[in-house]
């Protein structure tokens, strides 16, 4: 099955403007995102989905500079965007990976896909791994089911709840991360100040240039070598989707 990653990505942020675009070691968050999901064995395209909102110009001059498609679409129905975006696409899997996450994990595609392709499932996604380095996977085909169907302001705006909320349409499945990753409570996402501080303080520490952090190397650092660094942003409390 071929794989395609759709970045969401747009400037407007209440809690921290043009976040996509800030500088990790002189790369944007969004560079180091797109060079990260590359690491994937599985992936096969990747596109970002933005807004029309002419603030969000510059994520598609951004993606130029990196060479890869960009579909333009509704700021605020985030699941039509999706949808519309999938259509850019030959893959039947779709991995939706958010903007603010530039310690994603590459081998959670894998597991994720390799899950799938067992288990014949609508929609996987990951259990047990930090905040901020997880992805959801699902077919193009449940995608457009739920485009067509969802309802709800919360179900447009986050793309895959009326997936997880109606089993009796989508097979829906989880894949436990290995224990070495498993940190549930380990916040390593960026959508405020602090959590921005956090990330170059870990990308300071452990990034090399023609490579990408190591999510092991992340983990040792803040459980083992320095576990005080997580006081910068624990005090952070991640948003509901509801």
């Amino acid at each position: 099955m071929r794989v395609a990653v759709i970045i969401q990505a747009r400037m407007g942020s209440q809690r921290l403007p043009g976040k996509v675009l800030l500088k990790l070691k002189g790369h944007s968050v969004l560079w180091h995102i797109i060079k990260r999901v590359e690491h994937s064995l599985c992936v096969d395209e990747i596109v970002a989905a933005t807004t029309t909102a002419p603030q969000d110009d510059e994520i598609v001059d951004e993606c130029r500079k990196i060479n890869i498609p960009v579909f333009r679409g509704d700021e605020q129905d985030v699941l039509k965007r999706y949808y519309l975006a999938s259509k850019l696409v030959k893959s039947d899997i779709i991995c939706r990976v958010t903007s603010d996450n530039p310690l994603v994990e590459p081998i959670f595609i894998d597991m994720a896909l390799a899950r799938m392709n067992y288990s014949s499932e609508d929609y996987v996604n990951i259990d047990g791994a930090a905040l901020g380095t997880g992805i959801e996977i699902f077919t193009k085909k449940i995608l457009k089911t739920a485009a067509k169907n969802a309802k709800e302001n919360y179900q447009r705006e986050h793309v895959t709840p009326f997936m997880r909320e109606n089993f009796e349409i989508c097979s829906y499945g989880k894949i436990a991360v290995p224990e070495n990753f498993y940190c549930p409570d380990l916040r390593l996402t960026v959508d405020t100040p602090e959590d921005f501080i956090f990330m170059k303080e870990i990308y300071n520490r452990l990034y090399k240039e023609n490579s990408i952090v190591s999510l092991a190397g992340v983990i040792r650092l803040l459980t083992k070598e320095k576990p005080e660094l997580r006081a910068l942003n624990s005090h952070i409390r991640q948003r509901s989707v509801v």
